[in-house]
C-alpha cells in the first residue's frame, strides 16, 4: 500500500469533521479509518511526501508513540482502488494499489 501525503489546493473546502492521529516514528494509527500502518520506507518526489506501508490490525500501535492530535477531516474521494483525507490543509491519498503513482495520477485522483 502507498500513501501520498501533499498540500491541498487552497480552494478546496474546509474539512468539517474532527478526528485523531496517532502517531509514532515509521507508524500511525487513524481513527477515522479504523486502521493502523507501519511505515516501511518513504521519501520526498518534489512536493510529496511517498511511503510505502503494511497495513496492520486496526488496534495496533508500535513502538515509541509520539503523540495523539485532533485535526479536522473530510473524505474528498473514495473508490475501490483507494480514498482521498484532507486532513487541515493536507490532503492524504490511502492508495491499495501494487505500483506506486506518478506525481500526475496522485493530483488526478
Amino acid at each position: 500500500m502507498f500513501i501520498y501525503t501533499f498540500k491541498a489546493p487552497a480552494e478546496d473546502a474546509e474539512p468539517v469533521q474532527k478526528g485523531f492521529l496517532v502517531q509514532g516514528a515509521d507508524w500511525f494509527l487513524d481513527e477515522q479509518l479504523g486502521a493502523s500502518y507501519q511505515v516501511l520506507t518513504q521519501r520526498w518526489d518534489k512536493d510529496t511526501m511517498v511511503a510505502e506501508c503494511e497495513q496492520k490490525p486496526t488496534d495496533w500501535m508500535g513502538p515509541h508513540f509520539l503523540e495523539r492530535i485532533e485535526v479536522p477531516y473530510r473524505i474528498v474521494k473514495r473508490t475501490g482502488e483507494g480514498i482521498l483525507l484532507r486532513y487541515g490543509s493536507w490532503n492524504r491519498l490511502f492508495w491499495k494499489g501494487g505500483r506506486s503513482l506518478t506525481r500526475d495520477e496522485v493530483r488526478s485522483f
